[in-house]
């Protein structure tokens, strides 16, 4: 009976699942953590090609800047032409420095970009750290638990087979179907399988040592009287 409750327990012991749930959840924090990880990725590689695009748009309007400036300086006896190319250097000018201050926007929001990244980058190899050692933890600790498992198992067939020559095993065996606990202590003139009172008769026999295979008379289990 104390083999079979050691192996119950054992088996139904869920700390091994717990421990599996929890390593689940701390997984799924860090593949969550990995995607933002990558969003942001996603984001400072088209901060970089907004800015490689704006530097480049930035060029080419200080050529055409220059290039209207120096036709004023060539035709400035026209009145008209010059204020045609005043109208659109003014334009220009507007344009570059409103590219410019967005490029200066988007050069900070790169940065911040990058820190973000360098952190979680560092959280995300720390946090592979941790569960690739967790993982190894209760990859072992299963491999001992089903171990101690199969080792109380075998132990309790052994003593299963010895018991095959006791006249009371088919009994306790037809009593298990029944009760968890299929035999009961006697103490104070008492069954505690069923915490009903004994005939005394019962009991002496009992404390004795003469009343081998006794069956206590209202839950039928059989009966021992400690040492």
């Amino acid at each position: 009976m104390l083999l079979e409750e050691e192996e119950r327990k054992l088996a139904n012991d869920e700390r091994i699942l717990v421990n599996r749930e929890s390593f689940n959840m701390a997984r799924k924090t860090w593949e969550s953590t990995r995607k933002i990880f990558y969003e942001i990725k996603d984001e400072l590689a088209k901060t970089e090609e907004e800015i490689k695009k704006l530097e480049e748009e930035l060029l080419e309007l200080t050529d055409k800047i220059n290039e209207f400036e120096q036709k004023l300086y060539r035709e400035g006896t026209n009145l008209k032409q010059i204020e045609q190319y005043q109208f659109k250097l003014e334009l220009l000018k507007n344009e570059k420095s409103d590219k410019e201050e967005r490029l200066l926007e988007i050069i900070d929001r790169e940065e911040e970009l990058k820190e973000e990244l360098k952190k979680l980058k560092d959280k995300l190899t720390k946090g592979k750290e941790r569960l690739l050692k967790w993982q190894e933890e209760i990859k072992l600790a299963e491999e001992e638990y089903r171990r101690n498992l199969e080792a109380l198992r075998q132990k309790l067939a052994r003593e299963q087979e010895k018991l095959k020559e006791n006249p009371y095993y088919a009994k306790y065996k037809e009593l298990k179907e029944k009760y968890l606990n299929p035999v009961a202590v006697v103490e104070k003139e008492t069954c505690y399988g069923c915490f009903m009172s004994l005939p005394f008769e019962l009991t002496k026999k009992l404390k004795l040592g003469q009343g081998e295979g006794s069956i206590c008379p209202n839950c039928k289990r059989l009966l021992y009287y400690p040492e």
